[in-house]
């Protein structure tokens, strides 16, 4: 986060894990944990920040919150706008234990953000942030779609 704030940073989460295990179920059902996180009063956000500063704030808030789910065994499915997706897949039918890593995670941003991430904006005259965050598990079908473009 400080190195966010300080300089300009390229962030880049590889997809590549995700996108294997999305082909490995690729028109078929499996149980998933899906997490959903996204941040609160964006709108409000972006419209009294600078808009360099808006950036700076999704790009880092994303880039810590990425890791976090990486490191509760998570899987990136996508990022929108402020959001973003993750799936946390159930080994050998063990819903529990998945359902444990993404409330977990879910815990853990939350408490990152409130005892880490806010007050280092505060040092940098940035607003506070909270997150909603949002768990659902069930069934998914798994369907892909859409195309590479080379040039």
């Amino acid at each position: 986060m400080w190195k966010g704030l300080k300089i300009e940073t390229e962030f880049n989460i590889s997809l590549d894990e995700t996108q294997d295990i999305l082909e490995r179920y690729n028109k078929s059902k499996v149980n998933l944990v899906i997490l959903h996180i996204d941040l609160l009063d964006a709108i409000k956000l972006s419209m009294t920040l600078p808009a360099n500063r808006f950036v700076t704030l999704i790009q880092t808030l994303t880039q810590e919150m990425s890791l976090m789910i990486r490191a509760y065994g998570g899987y990136i499915l996508k990022y929108v706008g402020n959001a973003i997706a993750a799936f946390f897949i159930t080994n050998s039918g063990d819903l529990y234990l998945s359902c444990i890593n993404a409330v977990n995670c879910a815990y853990a941003m939350i408490r990152v953000v409130q005892e880490g991430i806010n007050p280092i904006l505060n040092q940098y005259d940035y607003p506070e942030i909270r997150l909603r965050v949002g768990i659902d598990i069930g069934e998914n079908a798994v369907v892909q779609y859409g195309w590479d473009v080379l040039i």
